[in-house]
């Protein structure tokens, strides 16, 4: 018997860490087309104008607020992946038939027997 409301349950999981990975593919494009205002270095126009100088403190902002967004699209990418690939597990454990599921230490021996060996082989106490 195949479970529903676990393979309702796998597949939110699913979609949610999907939509967790396509926004961070999202946001990475937005960062690489865009480009960051703080690390623009001014140029001189055509006409030979003085350049401005450079404000290393907003530069050093910049730089930061950047590492720090890369750092959080890190995060996302590895928290959504893992909620995804829960989500496939857990689909494919519901969707599993579940004579399939009984674990085999409820099957099997308490013991299983030493390949080679017999009962009789066994040592026996000293009384």
């Amino acid at each position: 018997m195949q479970h529903r409301s676990g393979r309702t349950t796998a597949f939110i999981y699913l979609l949610i860490g999907l939509v967790m990975l396509l926004y961070v593919f999202w946001q990475s494009y937005q960062m690489l087309t865009h480009p960051v205002p703080g690390l623009m270095l001014p140029h001189a126009a055509s006409t030979g104008a003085v350049t401005p100088s450079v404000d290393f403190g907003r530069m050093g902002e910049a730089v930061v607020s950047f590492l720090l967004n890369l750092l959080v699209l890190l995060v996302m990418t590895i928290v959504g992946s893992l909620i995804a690939a829960r989500g496939v597990h857990l689909y494919h454990v519901a969707s599993a038939p579940t004579d399939a599921l009984a674990t085999p230490a409820a099957t099997s021996p308490s013991s299983p027997p030493i390949a080679g060996s017999s009962a009789d082989d066994a040592p026996s106490s000293p009384p």
